[in-house]
């Protein structure tokens, strides 16, 4: 019996280590931080977004930490509803989408965020992260240019 595996297929098993690795590490680090909102470490009435992007997983963040992934926040950016149940929607910036097919794809980032009747901005619950997770299993395609793999959000 020859247990031996080629060069290729080595590399490609430590690649796919080292990215469930990454995976591991970005979902350890959000339920801790959601765990300590939990545990009322943070106060329970502060805002608190979600984030993502093409170069960050989904993320928790606070406000002072939107200009560095979304510089045109509540000035210049463009909203999105994501749930008919729950005031859930995001952000974005209406230059970072390009429209292929009919269709409208957002290339950067976006910030999650719950809203009150009034239409100010609130704080997120676990089962916000849920529904967030949830959209963006839905509405994330992948886009191949030329050998290159582009990950969007469907937005129609």
């Amino acid at each position: 019996m020859n247990n031996t595996i080629d060069f290729k297929t080595a590399k490609t098993i430590d690649t796919m280590s080292k990215k469930i690795d990454h995976i591991d590490d970005a979902v350890t680090g959000f339920f801790s931080f959601m765990h300590m909102a939990m545990q009322n470490e943070l106060a329970s009435t502060d805002v608190y977004f979600a984030a993502v992007s093409p170069v960050l997983d989904l993320t928790v963040i606070q406000p002072e930490e939107v200009p560095h992934i979304l510089p045109c926040f509540d000035e210049d950016d463009a909203g999105y509803g994501i749930s008919k149940e729950e005031p859930l929607g995001f952000r974005y910036n209406p230059k970072q989408v390009i429209k292929l097919m009919g269709k409208r794809y957002l290339t950067g980032s976006v910030i999650f965020h719950r809203y009150t009747d009034n239409g100010k901005f609130a704080p997120l619950t676990m089962s916000d992260m849920f529904a967030i997770q949830k959209y963006l299993e839905t509405a994330s395609v992948t886009l191949m240019v030329d050998e290159d793999a582009l990950t969007c959000i469907c937005i129609d």
